[in-house]
């Protein structure tokens, strides 16, 4: 692997817990927590995804 791309690969393994919360929102839309979950998943996608733009 190229030295250059190692920070983004490190940038990418440390957003996958937030991309997992994503996904367990949009399978758990119907439960009960889902507010909760769809409120994390859009601060995640406010201040990590949409800043880094």
């Amino acid at each position: 692997m190229p030295p250059g791309t190692q920070p983004l690969r490190d940038e990418h393994r440390e957003l996958l817990p937030e991309l997992e919360l994503l996904r367990t929102a949009a399978e758990g839309i119907d439960s009960p927590a889902a507010v909760d979950l769809v409120s994390q998943a859009l601060r995640f996608l406010t201040s990590r995804v949409l800043k880094n733009r």
